[in-house]
């Protein structure tokens, strides 16, 4: 215990002396048989395999892939084993791993160290670290595991690898350090063994004087390994003898005794319990500290004051369900089955087929939720006219921190604002009070001021379209109307000041985003799910575009223009993100000026940042969020920053997208799939989390769409039933 400094008091102690009796009572065993390695006592020696498992261990098996070598060796006659520690200095000591599951980096790095001092004859200590940085493009995961074949593979296609010395080792996930001037080690080729196997089948793997290479083996969930000490490549002692194994375990016994002789006598004499009242003692312990482990008296709390989701907003629909008649079988009658024709369907199902496609020419711009007729509210018509003020001045990110930490959320600020799950939102860009817009899967559009009390509680809905509606946005040279794209192949312009949904453009193929590629908001670059991009100018009568280009013959998933240069956008494909010329489309296989490399899965969003545009911020499903240089168009954007964030939403949810903040242009909002709580992440483009937005009470879903307000302190959050989230 002084050894490894560890103290305990007196009924944790006698448990850790009964696990460390038998622990040692184990070594010594094991060392009398003939094994060919000895075991010894160390700081994890009071504890059981369970405790040691589960602080140092992986949870989950691994499997491990494999790759084989063609090169062909002599064949024998082959050695029973190669020890490298008796040949010479060719074996690093043991390490420690802490509580970071980075055990594959040691396997790797332990294997290249042997044989580079054999390659060598210099023995050096290379960075695990690196491997938990820098190996995740190969399906590694850091602290979170990893395959020592698949670390190999990024040795040898990367090129090589650092000293400890250099990459010293800190046990936790970070940003990749490396520096290819301080190389040391390098891979020319691996070969992977899955079974167990005789030299002849791998003759890769050692020469006939067993002089080749070492062989890095992988062993997973053996209480063996926490027992081994520095000391482990000791000789082995044949002979075996009882009595020198209790003997030795009285002498340990006693020396932790004495180490507690200072403890009160009469508790002391617990020491002489039985091995029954023992265990009975370790039992009631162990339960003891599982039911505190469940914090049931705070769990029973939450769970009685959890509240529901808020009611405000849309109400739900009563479902009068229709009643039919019992049937009744014509067989159970004793009677002839009568031909019948086939019935019509229904009206409902046939207005339900011709609601697939878009609606044709101008929507009446309705509220769904007021009675028939019902006008607009003038104060809605005077708020969507209000012309826009924007405030260009930007903060400190000390202060922009502290200006975040004062926005929350509360019940009135939680409404329901469409009928379905949200794939869009907005806010309109006037400052004297909140109004905001969000679109759903059935094509509805929901209208939100937070200080009105129209409609359900300040809530009307629309429905200018008839399938997910994928994008909008307020035009910012015309702040009254509100422009949407849809899966049903259709753009529209919402105008109060008309009360009308105008088609602005239409086409066969579902719709997934616009941007203005004017400054005057009167030019649209609109992007189709099949790779085309249509230029629509809206003051040209009709709905049909100026120039149609197709850029990747798979799915487009977002078009974003730059904002100062207007002539080029990025746009995010299944292949990856590219940047193009407007000045430079064609019809087919036009060329990117610019390419954004990095990515491994399909990418799901791309934005230059607000003001500027010297930034592109990527949304990957390879579960990473990217900041890349664009401040000049050169044929591939320099990465910046590279942020690990789960955007596996599956098909319930709407995909996670991260947008810039207008007020702060290096700083972005994303949901997160983190529970619990739910949260609201925002990042600086370093990487570091600037503010996390939760709330138990009040934020209990994911929002997977997320917005900022351009001039006023506000955030909105859309989840999957509808509602928006507002923190102010």
């Amino acid at each position: 215990m002084t050894e490894n400094g560890k103290t305990y008091e007196l009924p944790e102690y006698y448990h850790r002396l009964n696990i460390f009796t038998q622990n040692s009572r184990r070594i010594l065993e094991h060392n009398e048989d003939r094994h060919g390695f000895t075991m010894g006592l160390n700081q994890f020696s009071d504890l059981t395999f369970a405790e040691f498992k589960k602080a140092f261990l992986l949870h989950e098996p691994q499997n491990c892939s494999a790759t084989t070598g063609s090169r062909l060796r002599q064949a024998g006659p082959y050695p029973e084993f190669v020890d490298w520690r008796a040949r010479g200095n060719y074996v690093t000591p043991v390490k420690s791993q802490g509580h970071c599951g980075s055990c594959w980096t040691f396997s790797t790095t332990g294997c290249l160290e042997s044989v580079t001092a054999i390659a060598t004859g210099k023995l050096l200590e290379l960075s695990e670290q690196q491997l938990i940085d820098c190996a995740q493009d190969f399906n590694n995961h850091g602290c979170f595991g990893g395959l020592p074949s698949q670390a190999f593979e990024y040795i040898k296609y990367r090129g090589c690898l650092m000293t400890e010395d250099g990459y010293p080792y800190r046990g936790n996930d970070s940003t990749c350090n490396f520096q290819p001037g301080l190389a040391a080690a390098f891979v020319k080729d691996v070969v992977n063994i899955t079974r167990e196997v005789t030299p002849p089948q791998y003759p890769d793997l050692t020469e006939p004087n067993g002089t080749s290479k070492p062989v890095r083996q992988s062993v997973r969930n053996r209480p063996a390994p926490k027992r081994l000490s520095n000391d482990v490549c000791t000789s082995v002692n044949p002979k075996r003898g009882t009595k020198r194994t209790k003997d030795k375990l009285k002498e340990m016994e006693d020396s932790m005794k004495l180490e507690n002789s200072d403890r009160d006598p009469k508790e002391n004499e617990q020491i002489g319990l039985s091995e029954y009242e023992l265990e009975r003692l370790e039992n009631i312990r162990h339960n003891q500290a599982f039911l505190s482990s469940l914090n049931l008296p705070q769990v029973a709390e939450l769970l009685s004051t959890k509240k529901k989701p808020s009611q405000l907003g849309l109400k739900r629909e009563k479902v009068v369900k229709e009643v039919l008649p019992a049937r009744k079988s014509l067989r159970l009658q004793n009677k002839d089955a009568e031909p019948t024709a086939m019935p019509n369907l229904p009206a409902e199902l046939k207005q339900q087929e011709v609601e697939e496609h878009s609606l044709e020419g101008p929507v009446p711009m309705c509220p769904l939720n007021l009675e028939e007729d019902g006008r607009l509210p003038e104060s809605l018509i005077h708020l969507w006219t209000e012309q826009p003020v924007y405030n260009g001045k930007k903060v400190d990110l000390k202060m922009y921190k502290e200006g975040l930490q004062k926005m929350c959320v509360d019940e009135e600020r939680v409404v329901k604002v469409v009928k379905g799950r949200i794939f869009s939102a907005a806010f309109h860009p006037c400052a004297s009070s909140l109004l905001m817009a969000a679109g759903d899967w059935g094509g509805r559009v929901g209208l939100w001021n937070l200080e009105a009390n129209w409609g359900d509680n300040g809530v009307l809905l629309f429905k200018p379209h008839t399938r997910p509606v994928t994008y909008m946005a307020f035009s910012r040279s015309q702040p009254s109307t509100l422009i949407t794209t849809s899966y049903d192949g259709a753009a529209r312009a919402g105008d109060i000041e008309r009360a009308m949904f105008e088609e602005l453009y239409c086409s066969d193929k579902g719709l997934k985003g616009f941007d203005f590629l004017s400054h005057d908001c009167t030019t649209l670059l609109i992007g189709d799910a099949q790779g085309d991009v249509a230029i629509v100018d809206t003051r040209t009568p009709g709905t049909s575009h100026e120039s149609l280009h197709t850029l990747d013959p798979k799915t487009l998933r977002s078009v974003h223009v730059h904002p100062v240069q207007k002539q080029y956008f990025v746009v995010a494909v299944n292949s990856g993100v590219h940047i193009y010329d407007v000045r430079s489309l064609k019809k087919r296989s036009t060329q990117p000026v610019s390419e954004l490399y990095g990515h491994t899965r399909s990418v799901s969003y791309a934005y230059f940042s607000p003001d500027t545009g010297n930034r592109v911020l990527t949304t990957s499903w390879d579960d990473k969020l990217r900041v890349f240089d664009t401040s000049q168009v050169v044929s591939s954007a320099p990465l910046m920053t590279s942020i690990r964030h789960c955007t596996q939403t599956g098909r319930w949810l709407s995909k996670l997208q991260a947008v810039w903040d207008p007020r702060q242009e290096d700083c972005f909002v994303v949901g997160s799939l983190q529970q619990p709580p739910r949260r609201i992440e925002v990042f600086h483009e370093s990487g570091q989390l600037a503010h996390t937005f939760d709330s138990l009470d009040h934020l209990t879903t994911v929002c997977s769409v997320t917005a900022f307000h351009p001039s006023r302190a506000a955030l909105l959050g859309g989840n999957a039933s509808g509602r928006l989230h507002v923190f102010t």
